[in-house]
């Protein structure tokens, strides 16, 4: 959660592409949707969800923690 207390956000790591892949194939995307609206009614205070869908994602860059190598 920001220390403002207006955003939150989820960081979700999967070890490969594929995995992400059959994630997507394999999800509850509806009860997952479902259970992050459950979530921000339950909130106090104003809570938006700023997401039309279900969120998808394309891998463009990976940084980490330690040293990183010339061009990453």
């Amino acid at each position: 959660m920001s220390t403002d207390g207006t955003r939150v956000y989820n960081i979700v790591h999967w070890a490969s592409e594929a995995d992400y892949r059959a994630f997507v194939e394999t999800s509850d995307t509806d009860g997952r949707m479902a259970a992050i609206k459950k979530a921000l009614d339950g909130l106090s205070g104003k809570a938006e969800a700023r997401m039309s869908g279900a969120p998808t994602y394309t891998v463009v860059r990976e940084i980490g923690p330690g040293p990183q190598k010339a061009g990453s």
